[in-house]
């Protein structure tokens, strides 16, 4: 007499033990997962950055092959919804954030808003972020393109809203806004207290220049304040 296979499979997976396990390994998939996926793709940026220095500007030119697929293999392996894995686990905390930020090579400033999702980063060590500075989500900070590499640089009390593309080379002056879809230009300046919003002909909308007799220009500074 053959034995129901298909019962004894389940009367194995049904086990207590076996539940125990089950609900411990997802919570440690959930809760340890991202830290040792961090801290591996760390020594690994590391162990590049110790053999062929870090990620500087340039042009595509300059670069070789290998530089090339070491940034395509970095971006693969820590891609923006892997490391918001990370970041979520510290929910309203948003210093962690920017302590794992600062930790792949960025330059971040003090109470810096980071959203839900976002943004997404190529080159970690060509993004320069001052303080005061707000994320909306789903944004994107291109530092390399065909043409190379360079920095992005966003000053203080600045704001890139929902579905912004920063370029290669883009420096947002202070309490400048990047309103909803944004699209900047390579090597482009935003002076301070400027108002910029999607995109026509290759180059964001400037919508309005910088009251200086206003107190609003030191809205967005105050807006990350009630974070901390």
């Amino acid at each position: 007499e053959h034995p129901d296979a298909l019962r004894t499979v389940l009367i194995w997976f049904s086990e207590p033990e076996r539940v125990g396990f089950h609900y411990l390994a997802m919570a440690a998939h959930s809760g340890v997962g991202p830290y040792f996926f961090f801290f591996a793709f760390l020594a690994v940026k590391t162990l590049f950055d110790a053999c062929m220095g870090r990620i500087k500007p340039g042009s595509s030119q300059g670069q070789s092959n290998f530089q090339k697929c070491r940034r395509d293999f970095m971006n693969q392996m820590m891609p923006a919804s892997q490391f918001h894995k990370l970041s979520e686990l510290f929910g309203t905390h948003y210093e962690a954030t920017s302590i794992f930020a600062r930790m792949l090579g960025a330059k971040v400033g003090k109470h810096v808003y980071w959203p839900g999702t976002g943004p997404s980063v190529q080159d970690w060590d060509l993004i320069e972020i001052g303080n005061d500075v707000v994320f909306g989500s789903r944004s994107h900070i291109v530092t390399t393109d065909a043409n190379g590499s360079d920095r992005v640089k966003i000053n203080s009390g600045a704001m890139v809203a929902d579905r912004v593309v920063l370029l290669p080379g883009v420096e947002m002056g202070e309490k400048t806004v990047m309103g909803s879809g944004a699209l900047t230009r390579r090597n482009g300046y935003y002076a301070d207290g400027t108002t910029w919003v999607g995109s026509k002909n290759g180059e964001a909308l400037c919508l309005s220049q910088p009251d200086r007799n206003s107190t609003a220009a030191t809205s967005v500074s105050r807006r990350t304040e009630q974070y901390y």
